[in-house]
């Protein structure tokens, strides 16, 4: 019987310890992956805001009449 005890209370603590180190193991891959995450979105909505561009200036010449030549704007 006493080492029946001892059994289930030792299974008991792994699993506590299981569950804490989980939880503590899933908040630092979180917390490593965030900031590559982070630049990721960056660069994607950078390259997203260059096709925006790029798209609008075709459809600006497209829509130019044929006779006028593309004068860039003066800095």
């Amino acid at each position: 019987m006493v080492p029946m005890i001892f059994l289930s209370g030792t299974l008991i603590g792994l699993l506590i310890g299981a569950v804490a180190s989980m939880r503590y193991f899933r908040q630092e891959m979180v917390a490593n992956v965030s900031p590559q995450l982070r630049l990721i979105q960056l660069h994607l909505e950078q390259l997203e805001a260059e096709l925006d561009l790029a798209l609008a200036t075709r459809a600006a010449d497209r829509h130019r009449p044929l006779g006028e030549l593309y004068q860039p704007p003066a800095a």
